[in-house]
């Protein structure tokens, strides 16, 4: 089960030298729709990313925001993967949605927003390592 249904996804072949990492950043231009909320766009568990320094409301401001170049042979300027989604991250009280608490089925996405907020990622250690699924 993935909320990303086209383009390309990224997996560990060994994942030898990877660990979740969390960060706090703003998330632009993502595209994916979740799976429990179609109204809630923004980019998908597995996505290949990268951050950038994006302008909000006149501001510069840290986001995370899907790879450029992203193929089935590379992964383009990609430095990250999308670990979890909004609704499995639980470091800080705004993290919490009370409302997807209970809910057996996640959205599994990370929601576009103009302010920061926790995000789980994988950081790309070995470009060799990994495996990039086409989704069609």
């Amino acid at each position: 089960m993935n909320a990303a249904k086209t383009g390309f996804i990224a997996e560990f072949k060994t994942a030898y030298l990877q660990r979740e990492i969390r960060t706090e950043a703003a998330v632009q231009n993502g595209t994916d729709v979740g799976l429990r909320n179609s109204s809630a766009t923004g980019i998908a568990v597995g996505r290949l990313v990268k951050f950038a320094t994006v302008q909000i409301d006149g501001v510069d401001t840290l986001a995370m925001v899907p790879a450029t170049g992203v193929s089935a042979t590379s992964i383009g300027d990609a430095t990250h993967i999308v670990a979890q989604g909004d609704d499995t991250i639980r470091d800080l009280p705004e993290d919490y949605n009370y409302g997807e608490k209970y809910s057996s089925l996640p959205n599994l996405i990370v929601k576009n927003s103009a302010t920061a907020k926790t995000l789980a990622v994988y950081k790309i250690v070995d470009p060799e390592d990994i495996k990039i699924v086409n989704l069609g």
